[in-house]
């Protein structure tokens, strides 16, 4: 419960480093970062201009 009141982290904890280029079927998505309203998450790669990510990432969504 306590967790809920930190304010969020905006990288993974504990995890390796990648280095650039390492993961070619990642993605970068960034949406509307303004006023603390937006998303930055990660994607997956499946075709060439199709990245697959969480709902959760778009703020618009219901």
């Amino acid at each position: 419960l306590l967790l809920l009141l930190l304010p969020g982290a905006g990288e993974i904890i504990g995890g390796p480093e990648a280095q650039s280029h390492s993961r070619p079927y990642m993605a970068f998505v960034s949406r509307g970062i303004r006023r603390n309203r937006g998303s930055r998450c990660g994607g997956f790669l499946i075709r060439e201009g199709v990245v697959v990510t969480a709902a959760h990432c778009d703020y618009n969504l219901p």
